[in-house]
């Protein structure tokens, strides 16, 4: 499944890019994590110089959750299959 993902990286403007999801792993350019068997996701990641984390939930072909960077930056994330 690959999920288009929405403000992942960027605290100032909005960013959009690719994630694959395979047998319960997350995998994009500079974000890996994990996806458990009831939809919860939990992310890390660098870029730009700085780290993040994300978490949320995956359901059916959407999903949804927060983010936030080493800076204390942070935000929300959306995704559609």
């Amino acid at each position: 499944m690959i999920l288009p993902t929405v403000a992942l990286l960027f605290a100032r403007a909005p960013t959009s890019g690719a994630v694959v999801v395979s047998s319960g792993k997350v995998i994009g350019q500079g974000v890996t994590g994990t996806v458990s068997p009831n939809g919860a996701v939990r992310t890390v990641g660098q870029g730009e110089g700085v780290t993040f984390t994300g978490s949320g939930r995956l359901g059916g072909r959407s999903g949804s959750g927060t983010w936030r960077r080493s800076d204390g930056c942070g935000g929300t994330w959306s995704s559609a299959k």
